[in-house]
């Protein structure tokens, strides 16, 4: 009579005998190699698991991306609107042009703002008088319902002393562990950064090369390398090509018309 023969249950495992015989597979050298089988199944498991969280832990940092998105859209549609609506007579001469972005996978739409470029005069009587300086805000989400100050950069290396060398403005106003309020307009920020300009704070500088010069060779001297920057940033029209340097490579553009003009086109 043929004794039937059965095969391990164990998952890799392909020992077949019978039945009366498993016992002694399961002993001595088989059981070595069944728990070193036992240990892969289960690495196994935690990988195929471990995969999972990440896919759900990347679905779910989309997802808040994507409301962070909505967010800040929100946002700059709102100070758009409220700029248009009012724009105050000493700011007359500012301009605003939406920094866009394509996102074709995103819910809401697929022609995101993603900042706004500002192009600032420097205030009359100053030595950054002449100057139109091109400036990115913007806007960060919000952390647990509390808004967050915007971001506010020019040109990498803007000789001036309260500009990091990253090109971020270093202001109080907007500083959240400092002035910054959420009742903050957007006029009242950009009239800030204006006066920024011409009004230095040389006890709180943040670029060394700046701050030596005023500190070694006195406020003359500052505002004589100020005026070398005014030439770079005067008598032209359109995009200053710095303001398209600072956008994100192959991701961002710029309006052509600043958003009173498109409000008025339109």
């Amino acid at each position: 009579m043929r004794v039937q023969s059965y095969q391990c249950d164990l998952e890799g495992c392909d020992h077949e005998c019978p039945r009366k015989d498993m016992n002694r597979h399961l002993s001595g050298d088989g059981l070595i190699r069944h728990m070193s089988l036992m240990q892969s199944s289960i690495a196994a498991r935690y990988e195929e698991k471990i995969d999972e969280m990440k896919q759900d832990i990347k679905s779910m940092k989309t997802r808040i991306s994507d409301l962070e998105a909505h967010e800040l859209q929100m946002k700059y549609v709102n100070d758009c609107r409220a700029w248009i609506e009012y724009k105050p007579d000493a700011l007359y001469d500012v301009e605003i042009y939406q920094i866009r972005e394509k996102r074709g996978q995103w819910q809401y739409s697929t022609d995101l703002i993603t900042g706004l470029m500002c192009y600032i005069p420097g205030p009359e009587g100053s030595a950054w008088d002449g100057a139109r300086i091109p400036m990115i805000l913007r806007d960060t989400p919000s952390w647990r319902g509390h808004p967050k100050p915007p971001k506010c950069q020019v040109k990498v290396g803007l000789f001036h002393a309260n500009a990091y060398p990253s090109g971020t403005v270093s202001v109080s106003t907007i500083n959240e562990e400092n002035d910054w309020s959420s009742e903050i307009t957007l006029p009242e920020i950009l009239f800030t950064v204006q006066q920024w300009l011409a009004h230095p704070n040389f006890n709180s500088p943040t670029n060394v090369e700046a701050y030596r010069v005023f500190a070694n060779e006195g406020i003359d001297a500052y505002n004589a390398r100020v005026k070398d920057e005014v030439v770079q940033y005067s008598g032209y029209v359109g995009h200053h090509p710095h303001a398209l340097q600072m956008l994100v490579e192959g991701k961002e553009r710029l309006e052509t018309d600043d958003i009173v003009k498109k409000a008025e086109r339109l």
